[in-house]
């Protein structure tokens, strides 16, 4: 290994790749062998992604077929006729118990055997859990290196740079461009959203019934009403029926098609608080705390955390009481704080520290050496983690059936995306380096296909810093420093999709009876506020899967819209987290290269 730390090699070094190899590559012992693997290693991800959603598309309809779900429905109306015989058996035996309870013991009996019987998705949910266990073991390798990274080399870029006073310029410049690209993320989303409307174009209750209504009766028999389903969901649907029925007269109006049978704001609440356990990790309880009107209490009328609220946690979220604790729970920022300052007291230290400068030196040195063993197995991971996300969706039939329900909307943010991806960033990155951005975004495809992948900024660091050293030219100095805090705080992919969910929300609440009953309009001001709060909610999101999805409630808080709203994103907010990861992996890495040119010699 060389004795020149890393990070301290003059800065006029070659950015790209020549006759000249960067010291970064020497050391690791890449050389340019590495860039030959790296391409071979961005082609076999992308097979396997593809590979990965062919494989989700295809073999569920393969492992549950249109007969089965025939038979599964006929076995399912036996199952209801069975059940109808055992809720009248069960009323007889409250005047007779003794002799009715045989009859009850064989109905269920019946029942269960059936059920055993019945065709079902189960085998395909199944098969895609399996796989999803090989995605969930490199996930979980991939967020092991996370904190000891970060630390690693956050310390070593401070520690390279000689002088912690020479952080000033480049710790400036990444502070400005990570609040500059959040709002400039937050005006893409704003625009595309308001110039195409996806929440006016969302067929609403009314509508559908209206459709359904073919006599023109203003009510719906059973026929009419299951014109919107499958031949195979005959019993589901009929059962459907009879349960919004409330009156019995094998009719729905309006308001049973609706569902005022059932309280809707508390099933929602429900929905939510179950969504957000799942993917946050976060008690239901917890959650009911932070945001009150998720609570099954009607008399909830909290108005959910306050600007000064915000700005507050986000300020704490600098700093930790416990280390340790921080680390345990991935909290990056305040470790970044710590190291950022450990690192500046070490390097005016001098000679005295040379043991621990060494140790970090060398720390971050085999870390990255073990990301690179990591990489070998990527496709493999790869496969299997979007394999089984896409194929559990498709094997419960929702894949399709969501996209075509919410597909203005999934489509409106994968513009809005695609502009900031394909548009701002590079704009940034040409005016800035003066050099080809599609080039650097290729340079950098490894970390965007592992960004789509795993859903996580954070999982996906390891890779992003290999990719900005190795193959995008990017000094050690600036990525060490600059991608572990981008990670954290630059979140211009979340920022622009919370800011076009919350206006698409506003939308479709502004439609709606209820927004209409209380006067709601999305006003110039409340679009302003919408563009504040995302930003500031995006700094305060965990680099970790669907995060937005409780940043969201921020910003819907601070307009007044209902929070069980945000049921109508919910579906379709797993696919879109990963475009909206690799919109912020390009981000982050930008970053580091316009950064890169602040440092002095």
């Amino acid at each position: 290994m060389d004795d020149v730390v890393p990070g301290t090699e003059p800065d006029n070094e070659p950015s790209q790749n020549s006759a000249s190899e960067p010291a970064s590559e020497a050391a690791s012992g890449h050389k340019k062998s590495g860039s030959g693997h790296g391409h071979r290693l961005t082609i076999m991800i992308v097979v396997s992604i593809v590979l990965a959603i062919l494989t989700s598309l295809a073999l569920p309809p393969m492992m549950y077929t249109e007969s089965e779900r025939f038979d599964a429905d006929r076995i399912e109306k036996q199952i209801w006729d069975l059940e109808k015989q055992r809720d009248a058996a069960a009323k007889a035996a409250e005047q007779d118990p003794s002799a009715r309870r045989k009859q009850l013991k064989d109905l269920d009996d019946e029942i269960a055997k059936l059920r055993k019987t019945q065709p079902s998705h189960e085998s395909a949910l199944a098969f895609f859990e399996a796989i999803g266990i090989g995605g969930e073991i490199f996930l979980r390798m991939l967020s092991m290196m996370v904190v000891p990274l970060v630390i690693a080399s956050v310390m070593n870029g401070i520690l390279g740079m000689g002088d912690v006073r020479k952080l000033g310029r480049p710790g400036l410049t990444a502070i400005v461009y990570y609040i500059s690209t959040t709002i400039l993320a937050v005006i893409v989303g704003l625009i595309i959203v308001s110039v195409l409307k996806p929440g006016e174009v969302i067929e609403r209750p009314e509508q559908a019934f209206a459709r359904l209504d073919s006599g023109g009766d203003k009510s719906l028999d059973l026929a009419e009403y299951q014109a919107d389903f499958e031949k195979y969901e005959q019993t589901i649907s009929e059962r459907e029926f009879q349960r919004r029925d409330t009156d019995g007269d094998e009719l729905l109006v309006l308001a049973e098609f609706r569902g005022n049978n059932d309280s809707v704001d508390t099933t929602d609440r429900q929905k939510v608080v179950s969504n957000l356990a799942e993917e946050s990790g976060l008690e239901p309880a917890k959650i009911k705390t932070i945001f009150p009107q998720l609570s099954d209490q009607e008399a909830a009328e909290d108005s959910g955390p306050s600007m000064g609220t915000i700005f507050s946690n986000l300020l704490l979220m600098l700093f930790t009481d416990n280390l340790l604790g921080a680390a345990t729970e991935t909290q990056l920022l305040p470790l970044i704080v710590f190291s950022i300052i450990f690192a500046g007291m070490l390097t005016t230290l001098g000679s005295k520290v040379d043991v621990i400068t060494d140790i970090i030196e060398q720390t971050n040195t085999a870390l990255m050496s073990f990301v690179m063993i990591l990489m070998k197995v990527a496709p493999i991971g790869i496969f299997c983690l979007v394999a089984s996300r896409f194929g559990a969706a498709q094997a419960k039939g929702e894949f399709i059936a969501t996209l075509s329900q919410t597909g203005w909307f999934v489509l409106t943010v994968l513009l809005g995306l695609g502009m900031h991806l394909f548009g701002t960033l590079p704009l940034l990155f040409w005016i800035f380096k003066r050099e080809n951005p599609f080039r650097f975004m290729r340079q950098m495809s490894q970390a965007l296909l592992t960004a789509f992948s795993t859903a996580s900024s954070s999982a996906t660091l390891p890779v992003t810093m290999e990719s900005a050293i190795d193959r995008g030219g990017v000094s050690k100095r600036s990525v060490e420093f600059v991608l572990p805090l981008g990670a954290t705080i630059n979140m211009d992919g979340t920022a622009l999709y919370e800011a076009a969910a919350a206006i698409f929300i506003a939308q479709v609440y502004a439609l709606s009876p209820e927004g209409q009953a209380v006067g709601f309009e999305l006003t110039l001001g409340s679009m302003l506020v919408i563009a504040v709060t995302a930003t500031l909610a995006a700094i305060g999101a965990a680099g970790i899967p669907e995060a937005g999805l409780v940043t969201m409630m921020i910003v819907l808080n601070a307009v007044g819209l209902p929070l069980h709203y945000v049921s109508l994103i919910l579906s379709v907010d797993w696919l879109l987290d990963r475009f909206r990861t690799a919109t912020n992996t390009f981000g982050d890495a930008v970053g580091a290269a316009i950064v890169d040119e602040t440092f002095s010699d």
